[in-house]
């Protein structure tokens, strides 16, 4: 077993763990899990299936990394599944009829400087966006399910950070430590 099975393993028996309660779509009497999500910044959207038949699906998970990759510098890396996860929950909560928005995946540590040195953000040297383990999810505005509410979920889950930024219409999500802040 490699590495990066060893991880899909272990995040697998962590993700069944984490959220036992997930009903799983069944389809053809196979269990799939499936992402629909749109990338403002670069109006790239994807939606796929990631996990099915009990594992991991490469070429969805490719297809997410690549969503999700730092497009100022076109870096892609592979982004902790348990992120991906948290995002499946998310959505089996949110309003169907639109997918969710992630405005920001991984960042270089080039772009980080750049969102706090030029644009004046408020990001942290350590965030967990640069090690590929956050992701800064928005609604659309007519859904029938508000960033409050998506904030709220997302709290009930109870597994990593979470940063409500009305202002901004969006909501950072990562799965480092239990936490959460308001800006």
């Amino acid at each position: 077993m490699d590495r990066r099975d060893f991880i899909k393993s272990a995040t697998g028996i962590i993700t069944s763990v984490a959220f036992p309660n997930i009903v799983l779509a069944k389809d053809k009497g196979k269990y799939e899990r499936s992402l629909n999500l749109f990338n403002p910044n670069t109006h790239e959207s994807v939606n796929t299936v990631y996990f099915a038949n009990g594992k991991y699906v490469f070429d969805g998970l490719v297809e997410l990394d690549y969503l999700f990759r730092d497009f100022r510098d076109e870096e892609t890396v592979a982004i902790d599944v348990t992120l991906y996860e948290l995002i499946y929950v998310l959505q089996l909560y949110s309003d169907k009829k639109y997918a969710l928005s992630i405005g920001s995946g991984f960042r270089t540590k080039k772009t980080n400087k750049l969102l706090k040195e030029v644009y004046n953000y408020k990001v942290s040297d350590n965030s967990y966006h640069l090690v590929a383990k956050a992701g800064d999810l928005s609604v659309h505005p007519k859904s029938k399910v508000s960033l409050y509410q998506l904030k709220e979920k997302a709290l009930k889950i109870g597994i990593g950070g979470v940063g409500y930024y009305p202002k901004l219409r969006s909501l950072h999500i990562d799965t480092g430590k239990i936490r959460s802040w308001r800006s």
